[in-house]
């Protein structure tokens, strides 16, 4: 069989060079989020995804929604050209925190 590790024929396998992953220098657009998430989920990539981010970052995803609110009241959504800033406080767009989760919908 064929073993990941060592290869069809049982010779071991040289590890993979992976391009470097974003360094901190570079920004990226919503554009570019949207592409790389695209790329390692496989059911995004015949659909339409947009980007939102919290209002408050901290308390975003855990605040509570009441009945007569809707889903969308605490998120803003990304434009394609806003730039995703990498600095090291964390990810910032617009000059304004990221948090630790952004929110996408699917259509």
């Amino acid at each position: 069989g064929i073993n990941a590790e060592y290869g069809v024929k049982g010779r071991k396998r040289k590890p993979r060079k992976r391009s470097p992953s974003t360094s901190n220098s570079e920004d990226e657009n919503s554009e570019d989020v949207i592409a790389r998430m695209k790329r390692t989920d496989r059911k995004l990539k015949t659909k339409q995804v947009t980007l939102y981010r919290y209002v408050d970052s901290a308390k975003g995803p855990r605040q509570m929604l009441a009945f007569d609110q809707p889903m969308m009241w605490n998120k803003r959504q990304l434009d394609l050209d806003s730039t995703v800033e990498y600095e090291e406080a964390g990810l910032k767009v617009g000059g304004k925190p990221l948090g630790d989760t952004i929110c996408y919908t699917v259509s």
